[in-house]
């Protein structure tokens, strides 16, 4: 018969293999909730409209339970990014980057159907060229902006061409700057220029080679089984007219498994992240 004493003793020697054995399995074992973040690129609604359909079903075939989340600006989406609670996140490659160098996130899937490319314009009566463009003021939407600003930023460094960069807001008002003349050129991207009231007055002097669009990743905690599972899900979705038109609604259309070597590791060559708002900030290093 063991003793009250002896007891208390047992407890004590088998509490920390107790604790050692509790803490491996919360790390090792499937979690019951899991939360997907989506980067602000639209309204909450409109996120929620398009991706909820694609989750849900998810969930119900596997069993699973993803809760999406939502933000209402993109200070506030960075934070949470960078705090590393998310078990999913849906953004730009850029933040992919920021996120993988931080917490060790991986690539799952990503749009095959077409590339992200950045554009400079100039006054279309110039003859300005990109050589010409060392140090002088270039103006660009926003600093974290990664296909008109920081991939073209990257890339013109590459090359010896350091601007001046200017920020001013939105693709619309870089393009402006350099129609009123308040910088030599300007960066974005086709489609936003192809919008630009006054177009015909500016000239694309400059292409970036072409960048993977946003890949959705997953945070090293996420078992291999469950980010297999949800690989598995938008490829088969990409099987069915119905299902193709819910990952067209989520940016995500023709489906195939990210990789980073293949697809974002030029973004780690050319040190994007020394040009971002995060360029000083503490933990993050290329």
């Amino acid at each position: 018969m063991i003793s009250k004493k002896n007891k208390v003793l047992i407890v004590f020697i088998m509490l920390p293999f107790f604790l050692l054995s509790n803490s491996y399995g919360e790390n090792n074992q499937d979690k019951s909730e899991y939360i997907l973040a989506l980067a602000p690129q639209n309204r909450p609604t409109l996120l929620l409209r398009a991706w909820k359909p694609v989750i849900d079903t998810f969930n119900r075939q596997t069993n699973s339970n993803i809760q999406l989340k939502f933000f209402p600006s993109k200070a506030v989406f960075e934070k949470y990014l960078l705090s590393g609670e998310a078990d999913f996140v849906f953004a730009s490659a850029f933040y992919y980057i920021l996120a993988k160098q931080k917490h060790g996130y991986t690539p799952l899937v990503r749009s095959n159907a077409k590339v992200l490319k950045g554009i400079i314009v100039a006054p279309k009566d110039s003859d300005i060229e990109i050589n010409d463009l060392d140090g002088r003021k270039v103006a660009f939407p926003s600093r974290n902006a990664l296909a008109a600003s920081l991939y073209i930023r990257s890339f013109l460094t590459s090359q010896g061409v350091n601007v001046d960069p200017d920020y001013a807001g939105t693709h619309e008002n870089s393009y402006y700057y350099v129609f009123r003349g308040l910088a030599k050129a300007g960066g974005g991207i086709n489609r936003t220029f192809n919008q630009f009231k006054y177009k015909d007055s500016l000239k694309v002097i400059y292409t970036t080679p072409g960048l993977p669009m946003h890949p959705l990743i997953a945070h090293p905690r996420v078992s291999d089984k469950v980010k297999e599972a949800l690989i598995s899900h938008f490829l088969t979705l990409n099987e069915s007219d119905e299902g193709k038109d819910l990952l067209k609604e989520i940016k995500v259309a023709e489906p195939i498994q990210a990789d980073h070597n293949r697809d974002y590791k030029v973004l780690n060559d050319l040190d994007i992240i020394r040009f971002s708002s995060f360029s000083k900030s503490s933990g993050i290093s290329k």
